[in-house]
């Protein structure tokens, strides 16, 4: 019993001494490689998206999608910076199926309500639907500039009514008109 307490003791020195002892410094620098990204050269686009969404308008439910894709067409914003026009597809859908409207949006469908000068910087950013008020469908589009850390834009309300007729006037943020309608 005692040579196995003995040689416990001398197995725990033996560790401690050996767990104290201080590491070999090394003069070798161990660090990770920097990633570098890839810089984009040429027009940036924005991401494509499409949103389908069902509402409840006159007692029917009819079908809204919203698509946003980008053209062909290029423009250089205030920055410098090149980007890719975006084009927006409305479809609405009636509840049996039938298409009541498909209508392509682009910058070009504000030229009435916003000043060419500011168009050629700019793109057509959203376009969503809003509300159903005074028996009409309103959607809120906006043009402006694409860069993600830029809140320049100009919202604008889309009215469509029970015919099918549009109309397009500059609204604040929340959605409010505040000029006359433009029918387009």
């Amino acid at each position: 019993m005692k040579k196995t307490v003995f040689f416990a003791i001398a197995a725990l020195c033996l560790l401690g001494i050996t767990s104290c002892e201080e590491k070999k410094k090394t003069k070798d620098i161990i660090a990770t490689k920097p990633v570098v990204k890839p810089v984009q050269s040429g027009p940036k686009k924005m991401s494509e998206f499409e949103r389908t969404e069902k509402v409840e308008w006159g007692g029917e439910t009819y079908k809204v999608t919203v698509k946003r894709s980008a053209t062909d067409n290029e423009f250089t914003d205030d920055n410098g910076k090149q980007y890719y026009d975006n084009r927006f597809v409305l479809t609405i859908l009636r509840p049996d199926g039938s298409e009541f409207v498909r209508r392509e949006i682009t910058k070009a469908a504000y030229s009435n309500i916003v000043d060419a000068s500011y168009l050629a910087k700019s793109t057509a950013l959203g376009l969503a639907f809003l509300e159903v008020k005074d028996g009409r469908l309103v959607f809120l589009g906006s043009v402006g500039c694409p860069d993600e850390l830029s809140d320049d834009y100009i919202p604008i309300s889309i009215t469509i009514s029970r015919d099918g007729s549009f109309s397009m006037k500059q609204s604040d943020t929340n959605g409010e008109s505040s000029s006359d309608d433009e029918g387009v």
